[in-house]
């Protein structure tokens, strides 16, 4: 026992994506949704974001390899336009810690994102993505029907208010700590908005391991006993598109790059010969 925790010790701090997770602050629910509300500092993003746009696409045209963002940046891509490269090779983007928020307009929209198409031996480093506003809504479970089919949830301040189409969602005690409940995660037929701030979410009940345990003897399948009641927190996931497209693309590299939150599956591969590259990424 003592040799596999050190074994693991010693791989964690061995992975920069791991020690870079370490120097994060910890998680609050209470964090807002965005870290900028000026509206000033919106908009220098925003214009931010359009001049990276095309001073990359003037790069590739002049036949350069590369381009280096400014440290720490933050760029934003608004009008949920997404940013696409289509047809690129041989081309490396540093982005030196910057991060890139895709921001669209009304919450209830799929996210627009980074898209590659037909592209080869391009390279992203360094990088920070993120959205605007969030693509999942958190709150806290305020009510359970009898028949466990469904429930309420209170929406966070912060969060986006609007109704939601099937897909997943994950629950959490008061204290924050994940809640194992299914090997295949837990699923809902539709979040409907209801009173303005708060989700009536029509639980997956048609096979048990799509649906959370809501009573008490719960099976240890991951070694703990938790079942779901109010007052547990709760994050429901749009799952409508991805934070990276990529098609008939191949040999992308990925290095360092942090997702901090994505509308579904993070990287997306689709046709293409592959032979893409995830380092040191989370």
């Amino acid at each position: 026992h003592e040799t596999i925790e050190q074994m693991l010790s010693e791989r964690r701090q061995a992975n920069p994506a791991w020690v870079r997770a370490q120097s994060t602050p910890a998680f609050s629910k209470d964090d807002p949704a965005d870290f900028f509300t000026d509206p000033a500092v919106l908009e220098e993003q925003r214009r931010r974001g359009a001049e990276m746009v095309q001073a990359i696409a003037a790069a590739i045209r002049a036949g350069k390899t590369s381009y280096t963002l400014e440290a720490g940046g933050e760029y934003r891509i608004a009008n949920n336009k997404g940013w696409r490269l289509t047809g690129v090779e041989n081309f490396t983007l540093h982005g030196n810690g910057a991060r890139i928020w895709f921001e669209r307009n009304d919450p209830a929209d799929t996210p627009m994102r980074l898209f590659l198409t037909r592209c080869k031996h391009v390279t992203f480093k360094n990088l920070q993505i993120d959205f605007a506003p969030a693509v999942f809504i958190q709150g806290t479970i305020t009510k359970i029907a009898d028949d466990h089919k469904t429930s309420e949830m209170q929406i966070d301040p912060a969060w986006p208010k609007v109704s939601v189409q099937k897909g997943a969602f994950t629950i959490y005690t008061p204290e924050g700590e994940y809640v194992h409940q299914t090997r295949r995660g837990m699923h809902h037929h539709g979040a409907e908005l209801f009173d303005g701030d708060k989700l009536r979410i029509r639980v997956w009940s048609g096979r048990r391991d799509l649906a959370p345990n809501f009573d008490s003897d719960r099976l240890a399948y991951f070694g703990d006993d938790y079942a779901v009641k109010t007052g547990y927190l709760i994050g429901v996931n749009y799952r409508t598109s991805h934070a990276v497209t990529m098609s008939h693309s191949e040999k992308i590299t990925f290095e360092e790059v942090d997702v901090w939150q994505s509308p579904g599956i993070v990287f997306y591969e689709e046709y293409g010969v592959g032979g893409n590259v995830y380092r040191n990424c989370r």
